[in-house]
């Protein structure tokens, strides 16, 4: 039983840190998405001017250096659904993060705090599907049942513990 929860442990400190990384990615897409936000309705620019000057990669110039900017969406509106679901995405990252997190330090995946963090994820990933659609209800839908499945290993751990 030991050989199992230590191969939890080192596969959930892999899946922690892929997801770190992917964190660190959606932050900087987001404020990539942010920049593009305030570039396009503060500077009083058009999309089909951006299209027609740069194709489509706002340009900076600052003290006589230009710097190309990498343009992240179209219409304000576009933009703005986009920083909508990255935050979400963010979010939903945070939580999964917080199930491996917890399991890489405990290794027995049947913990209240495992499964806790396990419905907030499926909370998360729920808000998110309905931002992005069928796939995120999809995988709302998953860690949802893995949530179910937890939560009764739990009350059967328990249980068991309680008989003996």
């Amino acid at each position: 039983m030991e050989k199992k929860m230590e191969r939890i442990r080192k596969f959930s400190v892999v899946v922690h840190t892929l997801m770190k990384v992917a964190f660190v990615v959606f932050i900087v897409y987001g404020v990539f998405q942010i920049f593009s936000f305030a570039w396009l309705w503060f500077g009083n620019i058009t999309n089909s001017t951006v299209s027609e000057v740069t194709g489509g990669v706002p340009i900076f110039v600052f003290r006589g250096t230009t710097i190309i900017f990498p343009f992240v969406g179209g219409t304000r509106s576009q933009i703005v659904e986009g920083i909508i679901e990255t935050v979400l995405t963010i979010v939903a990252l945070s939580f999964g993060m917080g199930v491996f997190s917890i399991l890489k330090e405990i290794g027995s995946p049947f913990q209240d705090e495992v499964v806790d963090s396990i419905k907030k994820l499926a909370v998360a990933l729920l808000l998110l599907g309905f931002a992005t659609g069928f796939a995120g209800f999809l995988a709302s839908g998953i860690a949802w049942v893995l949530y179910m499945i937890f939560d009764y290993g739990c009350a059967l751990q328990r249980e068991k513990e309680v008989n003996s």
